[in-house]
Formats: structure tokens, C-alpha cells, sequence
């Protein structure tokens, strides 16, 4: 991962949730290759039993999907015990974070993925005090 505080754990568990099968598979590959362990559903509903068996660290969800999926799970994943950080992303070039959430645009920078995901992660977590993405 980029520029990992020390101390940081090795492997950061993302749940992706998408229907787009061309971006689960290309996020889901690129994210593996990246360190991270990638577990996908096809939508907020079906996450759940994906928290259930596997659980997750971040969750990055398609947002082009519905206009809703990104605060469906929000509200999903408050009503969790465990943190989970959220990232939305969007077709859109002009993406607008869901309250506190990252938000990046679904096709841009593979690095600005990351930088969320590891943001969120932190923030989720309550480690390392990251900076706010730009």
C-alpha cells in the first residue's frame, strides 16, 4: 500500500459492491495486486452476509449503480458494531463525498482509489490521523 504509517497492518480487507462486472473485476484485480483481500457483492443487501462470513475493513461501493447505494450502505454499516470505512465511487467526474465519506470517480487514478480506501481505513479506525484527501 502507499506510504503505510509503520505499524500498519499488512493486509486491509475491502468489501467491493458493485453490479458493474467489468469494474468488480478490474477493481477487484488491480486491488489484489495492491495487497489488498478482495471480497465482492452485487449489492448493499447482499453485503451483509458478506460482513457476516468475512468481514471487511473498507467497504468501496458503486455509486452509479443507484443514487441511494452509497447512503444504503452508510446506513447499513452504522448498524454494525464493528468500524468499517466507506468509499463511494461514481461514474461521474464531478463526485460529491456522502457527508464525512471519500468519494472518487469510479474510472479515475487507480492510485486515488487507494488513497481513499487508506483513508478511510484510518478513519474508520481511529489510527495515524491521515490527511484529508484532496
Amino acid at each position: 500500500m502507499t506510504d503505510m504509517p509503520a505499524g500498519a497492518p499488512p493486509e486491509v480487507r475491502v468489501a467491493l459492491v458493485a453490479r458493474d462486472r467489468r469494474f468488480v473485476r478490474v477493481a477487484s484485480f488491480l486491488l489484489g495486486r495492491h495487497g489488498y483481500a478482495v471480497e465482492t457483492a452485487r449489492s448493499p443487501r447482499s453485503l451483509i452476509s458478506l460482513l457476516e462470513r468475512n468481514g471487511a475493513d473498507v467497504v468501496v461501493v458503486d455509486g452509479s449503480d443507484s443514487s441511494n447505494a452509497g447512503a444504503q450502505t452508510a446506513a447499513l454499516l452504522a448498524t454494525l458494531e464493528r468500524p468499517h470505512g466507506l468509499v463511494v465511487v461514481d461514474e461521474s467526474s464531478d463526485v460529491r463525498p456522502l457527508r464525512s465519506r471519500a468519494a472518487v470517480a469510479k474510472w479515475s487514478s487507480f492510485e486515488r482509489l487507494v488513497e481513499a480506501i487508506e483513508h478511510a481505513y484510518y478513519e474508520a479506525h481511529g489510527s495515524y490521523g491521515l490527511a484529508n484527501i484532496p
